[in-house]
């Protein structure tokens, strides 16, 4: 009977502590996805314009009563790395712009890690209708790979011509450089 008691108490011990590192590691997890996804929230800058990103979303009428509106929100192909020079890991991504018409404009951004918060940067156009593909940060460079459509290409054509953008902050400005 004795044996069965420790037995017992054992695997209570063990459920219990198990269940306390269990939680504590999810808890830690959510609170790093939480900081990690803390640039999808917060101002970029499009063509002049300050964009406030809420969860990686923007909307805004184009004119007063039109049902036409501004749509900016992110896409993704993020990468993670120091582009400020500063020994920080930031955040480089795209962003999309829809303004009621056909096109889709595609833009590079960078977070830039400031504490526990992130900074927008301006945005850098990529294009309309592009075929985004990846997205690295090496050497405080961000480049972004993407295919357009050749010169003599009609729109509703694939894009096929690949090409690489390569940025990186420059004077607190997203800047392309060779």
């Amino acid at each position: 009977m004795k044996k069965h008691l420790i037995i017992l108490s054992l695997i209570a011990v063990c459920v219990v502590g198990g269940f306390y590192i269990f939680m504590k590691n999810d808890s830690a997890q959510s609170s790093k996805d939480s900081y990690a996804s803390g640039y999808l929230t917060g101002e970029y800058f499009i063509d002049g314009e300050t964009i406030s990103l809420s969860d990686g979303y923007f909307e805004k009428e184009i004119a007063p009563d039109s049902a036409s509106k501004t749509v900016v929100q992110y896409f993704g192909n993020e990468a993670i790395g120091d582009i400020s020079g500063d020994g920080v890991s930031d955040v480089v991504f795209l962003l999309t712009r829809v303004d009621g018409g056909s096109g889709t404009f595609y833009y590079a951004v960078a977070a830039v890690r400031t504490g526990d918060t992130y900074k927008g940067t301006n945005a850098v156009l990529l294009g309309d209708r592009i075929a985004p593909q990846s997205t690295e940060i090496s050497n405080g460079v961000a480049s972004i790979n993407y295919a357009i459509r050749k010169d003599s290409d009609p729109l509703s054509e694939q894009p096929s011509l690949g090409v690489t953008l390569r940025l990186s902050i420059i004077d607190s400005v997203l800047s392309v450089v060779k």
